[in-house]
């Protein structure tokens, strides 16, 4: 799950009325070791940069992107505002091919552990 400063409401109201089982959750920040995280934050700024130009959001220079900050957070300041994170992920999926084999070992291991943790809840 995305974690933002003051945490995720709607989470700890599901978990409070026992509709979810806090123990079954893998913040995203336990993978980061960040304060704050979104799935985008598992990927090298670097590489994230070239998928926000390969999808058309945006002409991000990598030094505009660090680490330890939410790089959504970081493109919005860049743009102005807001924008449509769903596009990069969507160019992803649409042509995975063109991007894939420049993933660093870093992002690799960052999921594999999201993938872990998760195979682990299913049994």
């Amino acid at each position: 799950m995305d974690v933002a400063g003051g945490g995720n409401q709607k989470l700890t109201n599901l978990v409070q009325r026992g509709l979810l089982e806090a123990r079954r959750l893998v913040p995203l920040t336990d993978i980061t070791h960040t304060n704050e995280a979104d799935i985008e934050d598992l990927f090298a700024p670097e590489w994230y940069s070239k998928l926000l130009r390969a999808s058309g959001v945006a002409r991000i220079p990598k030094s505009k992107l660090t680490s330890g900050r939410r790089i959504v957070k970081q493109v919005e300041a860049f743009l102005g505002g807001r924008y449509d994170h769903y596009q990069p992920a969507s160019h992803l999926m649409r042509a995975p091919g063109t991007l894939l084999g420049d993933v660093d070992q870093a992002t690799r291991d960052r999921f594999q552990e999201l993938f872990t943790r998760l195979n682990k809840l299913l049994s």
